[in-house]
């Protein structure tokens, strides 16, 4: 779960506008995948599509044309390059998905279509082909490095789902530094540039990394794509952290984490003038998160952990799954400084967790699954049941009118409901496994 220890390793420099981030290529290995062929179906898009396109010199056009692999053209009114139908062929194969962009495939399926827009010769099907059987052997592990703000690691590693939390001290900065000086050395620069790019990449780790909470995983993906991934991974576990704060921390306690310019803490300021005087305010929103030994025992007491188990494996059961969107409805609620959003987004969350009864309203079976869960005697079911179904009114009131009826104390009500809620599903997920499985459990508490 967690530990002293930190795992490691780079080779390739990538970067993305909202967060610093360090993917690295380790290996190549190769497997064959089973997908059947799409050959036809996208050699047929790509020359239709050459077959609509001109050339600036036969053009009347009065707009630059497009630019791909150094032939510029114009294509047909409305067109894409690639096509729809092509990219959506090679995203039904195996694993595709998960192994490469949109961008990435889009780029190989271009530089296709120019080769075969300048050669009419050009043995389109048989590149294609050979395209498909790269793709499909594809196999690069790589691991990414995420720069997460607000949380302030106390000297530990922390595993949550397929991500580990690292500080990032000078070993994580030297494995990083050491790995991409690899890199420079296999450059073509002078020795006195790679000695400048090794200094200025140090540097750069130095100002962004040391000090921080850096998000380690590693999957088989192209670099944009082990990007995307890697930052929702980082993000599901960030959720269960957001769960954690609340369920150990007060409601009202604003403490702000998340991937480097996702949640950041700022500096709120305003002015008030008049005609004798000038008032201002200047306040810094956001907490940091400190995780020690004594938080983790917490959030190991409560059962957040086996959602980290749940992240961790390639399948969830039915129920699992449902407690992770409803944990990311908790945790996107909790990142919110509109009031009103909060409120929308923990019903949400609520009733995530709930498959609709049959026969019955959603607002019922909510309210009588969150009555039977938490309450421990008849009249606290009734209350339970009571605030729900009134919070229910409330969100149909600020929904549709725009006007919020809620007050703070019931913002923490709900809060705390869903909050408990949740943990209460938790803990029966070694013994249920689907939403159907819950909603008999409840329906047995009716008559017990």
């Amino acid at each position: 779960m967690y530990g002293t220890e930190s795992l490691y390793a780079s080779v390739n420099y990538s970067s993305a506008p909202s967060a610093v981030i360090l993917a690295f290529a380790m290996n190549n290995k190769s497997k064959a995948s089973s997908s059947p062929p799409a050959v036809d179906l996208i050699a047929e898009s790509l020359r239709d599509l050459a077959g609509k396109t001109e050339f600036p010199a036969a053009s009347h056009r009065n707009y630059p044309p497009h630019l791909q692999d150094g032939i510029a053209f114009y294509l047909p009114e409305d067109a894409k390059l690639p096509p729809d139908e092509t990219l959506s062929a090679l995203l039904k194969r195996n694993n595709y998905k998960t192994k490469f962009s949109i961008q990435f495939l889009s780029k190989r399926l271009s530089s296709l279509f120019v080769c075969c827009l300048s050669d009419p010769h050009y043995q389109l099907e048989h590149n294609i082909q050979l395209l498909l059987t790269e793709l499909d052997c594809f196999s690069q592990e790589r691991r990414v490095f995420i720069r997460v703000e607000g949380v302030v690691l106390l000297g530990m590693c922390v595993d949550i789902g397929r991500v580990r939390l690292c500080p990032g001290d000078e070993h994580i900065i030297e494995e990083m530094a050491v790995a991409a000086e690899r890199v420079i050395d296999l450059t073509l620069a002078s020795e006195e540039g790679k000695s400048a790019l090794k200094k200025e990449h140090r540097n750069r780790l130095n100002e962004r990394m040391k000090g921080a909470c850096i998000a380690t995983i590693q999957l088989n993906a192209e670099p944009i794509r082990a990007i995307e991934l890697s930052k929702e991974e980082v993000r599901r576990s960030l959720d269960l952290l957001r769960l954690g704060i609340k369920a150990t921390h007060r409601l009202q306690d604003d403490i702000r984490i998340g991937i480097a310019g996702d949640h950041p803490s700022v500096v709120v300021e305003a002015v008030a003038l008049s005609d004798s005087s000038v008032n201002t305010e200047m306040k810094r929103v956001g907490l940091p998160l400190r995780v020690d030994a004594s938080f983790l025992n917490d959030l190991e007491q409560l059962g957040i952990f086996r959602v980290s188990e749940a992240l961790a494996r390639t399948r969830c059961t039915n129920l699992e799954e449902a407690i992770i969107r409803s944990m990311h409805w908790f945790s996107v609620a909790s990142c919110q400084d509109d009031k009103s959003n909060t409120f929308l987004l923990l019903v949400v969350s609520l009733e995530t967790l709930f498959k609709q009864a049959q026969g019955a309203s959603i607002t019922s079976t909510v309210a009588e699954g969150a009555a039977f869960l938490l309450g421990k005697s008849k009249d606290q079911r009734l209350e339970i049941s009571k605030l729900v179904r009134k919070f229910y009114g409330m969100r149909s009131s600020v929904a549709h009118s725009g006007r919020s009826s809620f007050s703070e104390i019931d913002l923490d009500r709900l809060m705390l409901i869903v909050l408990e809620v949740i943990l209460e599903v938790v803990s029966r997920t070694d013994k249920l496994c689907t939403q159907d499985d819950l909603e008999k459990e409840i329906q047995l508490m009716k008559f017990s």
